[in-house]
């Protein structure tokens, strides 16, 4: 299985095949990994995050495409493209930590699109959605892992630039951006597969309801940060062979559809040694 640094899914043979871990995913909760890759348990309701997340990258996708391929695209088309995922997403019933309701939440993603559209149109678009396998190599010690790295590039802009796309409800600080463990798998990646290293920019749509703001944060990476990643797949490799999952209690509890699920929450310690 290989490792991977988002949230999709390989398909083989006419069937959609998990992947065996997801750093990403891993990092901020082992114990939501195991719910949604291992155990595979339903989630108990839509987050608000979640649903406002995928319909913000489908409308970004469709109109990333669009500028690839040099075709005009006027705000009122990226708006209907987005009003059609917010329905069939059917987000009347999703639940949201600050009691927002739909028209609200989706008054919010219009204005942010509305930014993204005003400060990205014109800029040059080399891929949108590229996929990547790479093998997992130690470049000082030589040292391979036996799983390869996979995942997409949402976004390539000439330069080259590699861009992320996040949803966010709290403003984010460079230093986040510095370590952030996805744009150093994204720079390694690109590294493997045209021996350069890109320019890397995380695009933040902040879902503030009065003020919404687009921030892009541009970044950088070293090969000494692609050797940290290495050792951190390394770790959590490790990690999940010997099951080893444990909660991160934080802001992120209060929109997690498993909270319920959380014996940080519902006091209930399954396993050996747990003070039930």
């Amino acid at each position: 299985m290989p490792v991977k640094v988002n949230g999709q899914f390989e398909r083989s043979e006419g069937t959609q095949k998990r992947t065996l871990f997801n750093v990403n995913n891993i990092r901020m909760c082992s114990l939501k990994y195991k719910f949604i890759y291992i155990d595979q348990k339903p989630r108990l309701f839509k987050s608000s995050g979640l649903a406002f997340g995928s319909a913000v990258h489908s409308a970004v996708e469709w109109f990333n495409k669009r500028r690839m391929q040099n075709e005009e695209t006027s705000i009122d088309q990226l708006l209907d493209i987005f009003e059609a995922d917010w329905t069939s997403l059917n987000c009347d019933q999703i639940s949201d930590k600050n009691g927002d309701n739909q028209e609200s939440l989706f008054l919010t993603v219009q204005s942010l699109l509305r930014l993204y559209y005003d400060k990205t149109n014109g800029e040059k678009v080399i891929a949108v959605e590229y996929p990547f396998e790479v093998p997992l190599i130690n470049d000082k010690t030589g040292e391979t892992l036996d799983l390869p790295l996979v995942g997409i590039f949402d976004l390539v802009e000439s330069g080259p630039t590699i861009a992320d796309l996040k949803t966010a409800g709290r403003k984010m600080i460079y230093e986040d951006v510095d370590i952030h463990l996805q744009i150093t798998a994204y720079s390694y990646a690109y590294w493997m597969k045209n021996n350069k290293l890109p320019d890397l920019r995380l695009d933040v749509l902040l879902k503030y309801k009065t003020n919404p703001k687009f921030e892009p944060m541009p970044t950088t990476r070293t090969h000494k940060d692609h050797r940290v990643f290495f050792n951190i797949a390394k770790q959590v490799i490790c990690e999940i062979q010997n099951q080893v999952f444990f909660p991160n209690p934080g802001w992120l509890c209060s929109d997690c559809e498993y909270r319920q699920e959380c014996w940080v929450f519902n006091g209930k310690y399954n396993f050996k040694g747990g003070d039930n």
